[in-house]
């Protein structure tokens, strides 16, 4: 960028008294640029058909925090995500705000206007709201718009406080972002027009958890499935393509290994074997989650999962895979 057009990009910002830093300024300025000369010139047609209108097939509602970007995630591109973002990734139940809720309206446009097919919920690790829900009434004093909005999700923190009491800070955390995607999953059934089309099957579920310092998003899609005799209407979907990459771990791993002993390789595929096990019983345990959603079993006014996220089969197993590793001096990951 020449010095004529930083000074033309960054004189704008300046004049209108804008409190910012020039270099700041022209940094932003000059990616605007990039983007224009380098992204849009190669994908033009692209932007010239996506000018017409949009058709996003997926809502993805997710968290304000900076550090968690739908787009980059999912590896989309325009126009295939209808994103909103709020702190918390709060879904006011229906009527729980009577004016201007702008979270319904992006809902009811998403559903009855774009026709989207599947909405995603997203929550994700180290997440600030999640732990200003603990912080003491002094310290939010002077957020009195923040302490409102996250008053909605106060139900999770009444569930944590009296079944997690004893867990550690971490363990709280962790399950307390995990419960606020299932209470948002519930929140959004509240609104009659998802739940008709979640009846008729046009709509699904997802409830993902995005954890920044692995990049693994774990996802559970809740699909509707014919009414059984107990009256339970939805199940958790087995994800394939665990197993397929739990098999493919297996083959990586025997070649690793080299066949050193018949014990390594029997060791490696016993442990693996159990983990697709471990990974179908997870799967089950969420169908029940999901089984307890549409059935109403709930304390607390929350869908109750206790037990349900604490430790699961596999993290025992990724647990074992750390040991096995120091062990046996292999490059052994799980």
């Amino acid at each position: 960028m020449r010095d004529n057009e930083k000074e033309d990009c960054t004189a704008g910002i300046n004049a209108q008294g804008l409190e910012r830093n020039r270099d700041k300024a022209w940094t932003d300025c000059k990616g605007i640029w990039n983007f224009q000369q380098s992204y849009f010139r190669k994908e033009e047609d692209f932007f010239r058909r996506l000018s017409g209108g949009q058709f996003p097939e997926v809502l993805f509602v997710t968290c304000s925090d900076s550090r968690v970007d739908p787009n980059l995630v999912t590896q989309s591109r325009p126009g295939e995500l209808f994103i909103v973002r709020n702190v918390g990734k709060i879904i006011p139940p229906y009527d729980a705000i009577k004016d201007k809720n702008s979270v319904a309206a992006a809902i009811e446009y998403a559903v009855l206007k774009l026709r989207v097919s599947d909405i995603i919920i997203c929550g994700h690790s180290n997440c600030g709201a999640m732990q200003v829900l603990y912080a003491e009434e002094n310290e939010i004093v002077t957020m009195p718009h923040l302490r409102d909005w996250l008053h909605l999700a106060a139900p999770v923190r009444d569930i944590i406080m009296k079944h997690y009491s004893e867990a550690t800070d971490e363990i709280r955390q962790r399950v307390t972002e995990e419960e606020n995607v299932i209470l948002q999953l519930y929140n959004i059934q509240t609104y009659p027009f998802v739940k008709k089309a979640l009846n008729n099957g046009s709509l699904h579920l997802h409830g993902w958890y995005y954890n920044i310092g692995t990049g693994q998003a774990g996802f559970h899609p809740i699909r509707k499935v014919r009414t059984c005799a107990s009256g339970f209407r939805y199940a958790a979907l087995l994800d394939i393509s665990v197993i397929y990459k739990l098999v493919l771990s297996l083959i990586v791993l025997s070649v690793t290994l080299c066949f050193r002993n018949l014990m390594d390789f029997l060791m490696v595929f016993v442990v693996t074997g159990i983990m697709v096990i471990a990974e179908m019983f997870n799967t089950t345990i969420e169908a029940l989650a999901s089984f307890i959603l549409e059935k109403g079993g709930r304390r607390d006014g929350i869908p109750y999962t206790k037990g349900f996220r604490c430790i699961t089969v596999t993290s025992a197993l990724q647990i074992i895979g750390t040991w096995l590793k120091q062990f046996n001096g292999q490059g052994i990951i799980f």
